[in-house]
């Protein structure tokens, strides 16, 4: 995977994760008590950046987990990983959505296919070109995680939890 794709994917969730969700409506001006959140993260003052990035996986893992209960799609799951970049023993992480991975695959499917059968194999496709293939499935899959964002409290309280965290990371990095 590329770094611009591997960018792409990393910031996938944090853009679905921006929409704000509009206040409760309040009778004649009263407060209500907000019910306690189906998912809490506590994080200690003294907790390691590493700790936190730990905690970011796990969070992330939950919300992906929970929208893929949700949605009914299965090409619309995200689905994450580990992988080895080309010339690197460092592990990196992935969250792509089922239809990405899948594109992927019947690219480089279709090429191995070629080669067996000894004709010109059609050029590989660059990560923006499957991205560019797949932009409408992309728009699908925002719309998804912004209804269900919005709809289901669980999933709600799991990415301002997520959002948290990687704001108390974020925080560390510029030294705050």
């Amino acid at each position: 995977m590329t770094k611009k794709a591997s960018i792409y994917c990393a910031c996938l969730v944090p853009l679905f994760l921006a929409q704000s969700i509009s206040a409760q409506d309040t009778d004649q001006g009263e407060q209500v008590d907000q019910p306690r959140l189906p998912y809490e993260v506590v994080v200690r003052a003294n907790e390691t950046t590493s700790r936190l990035r730990r905690l970011k996986i796990n969070i992330e893992d939950d919300f992906f987990e929970k929208f893929n209960q949700l949605n009914l799609d299965d090409d619309y799951d995200i689905l994450c990983y580990k992988y080895k970049p080309t010339g690197s023993n460092i592990n990196r992480r992935a969250c792509e959505p089922t239809f990405y991975i899948g594109s992927r695959a019947k690219n480089t499917g279709d090429i191995l296919f070629d080669l067996v059968g000894r004709r010109p194999p059609p050029a590989l496709l660059s990560h923006g070109d499957i991205k560019f293939d797949t932009a409408k499935d992309f728009e699908v899959l925002q719309k998804k995680l912004s209804e269900f964002y919005t709809s289901d409290s669980e999933l709600y309280a799991i990415g301002e939890a997520l959002a948290d965290v990687k704001r108390r990371i974020e925080d560390r990095k510029n030294g705050s």
